[in-house]
């Protein structure tokens, strides 16, 4: 026995921990729980993942298989949590609650790998319960660069894929320069008309408007909402155009943004943030 056994105290078992058998409680205080746990209402999100990120972005061949193209659909009951891989009974006992926790949102991205593969994925009849349930879509994030000219088709079945939409939002972003050159800090003359006294009070009055709403004809936004109209179906339609400033670092330094109402006969801008 070492000297440093008898200086310290004698070595004593740890006590047994002993689970909460939460099973155990009576039913309507385990739905409580659930109530509790699922309490924030919050919408679905979707998009799609696969190869094509990869071969983009040059992390083919490193020995590691690439993965297929996956739609994933997450939040609301759709999501994937712990509750629903515990077991069958917590599986079934929160799904109440779980289903409660869904506000019938959905926003679909939109990017520049997939473009609207994700959208055209939820077409499927496998998600036509789904998109019965959806009162509010969200679509973006759409640029120069993901999506170029929308065919005229594209939302002719909205109506019916989503029968029960109130609101279409559709997102487009774009990027402005605060400098000419990475190399140096001359301003470009867009970011210094921005910059100007007199540009905010201007911006914020709409004069501005008619830089922001080109995306709506791009976006075919104007024959959705003729769709819309002529299909009684009683959907309102906005269209968020932004735009991010980077200095010659790429780093954000400054974000603009209107939000449009679209109607079949035109845009009409209602929020702005210069």
């Amino acid at each position: 026995m070492s000297a440093l056994d008898w200086a310290l105290p004698p070595r004593t078992a740890s006590p047994p921990v002993i689970p909460f058998r939460f099973f155990d409680l009576p039913q309507e205080i385990q739905d409580k729980v659930y109530e509790i746990i699922y309490a924030e209402k919050h919408g679905v999100s979707v998009h799609i993942s696969g190869p094509l990120q990869d071969r983009g972005r040059g992390r083919r061949g490193y020995g590691k298989e690439v993965e297929v193209e996956k739609l994933h659909i997450n939040g609301g009951y759709y999501g994937d949590d712990g509750l629903k891989r515990a077991c069958k009974k917590m599986r079934n006992d929160s799904f109440p609650a779980r289903k409660a926790v869904f506000n019938k949102k959905m926003s679909v991205g939109w990017d520049e790998d997939y473009r609207g593969q994700a959208f055209e994925e939820l077409r499927a009849e496998k998600y036509a319960k789904l998109r019965s349930e959806i009162t509010h879509l969200s679509i973006g994030e759409f640029s120069g660069r993901t999506c170029g000219e929308l065919p005229s088709v594209f939302w002719d079945d909205i109506h019916t894929l989503f029968p029960q939409v109130k609101t279409i939002k559709a997102s487009y972003g774009m990027y402005r320069r605060q400098h000419v050159d990475r190399d140096f800090d001359d301003e470009t003359s867009e970011w210094r008309r921005i910059m100007a006294d007199d540009y905010d009070d201007a911006f914020r009055a709409g004069d501005m408007d008619d830089e922001f709403d080109f995306p709506a004809e791009r976006l075919q936004l104007l024959s959705l909402a003729r769709t819309l109209e002529e299909a009684a179906h009683g959907c309102t339609v906005f269209l968020t155009t932004s735009v991010t400033w980077t200095d010659n670092r790429y780093h954000a330094v400054h974000w603009q943004h209107i939000k449009f109402l679209v109607t079949a006969d035109g845009v009409e801008g209602i929020e702005r943030k210069p």
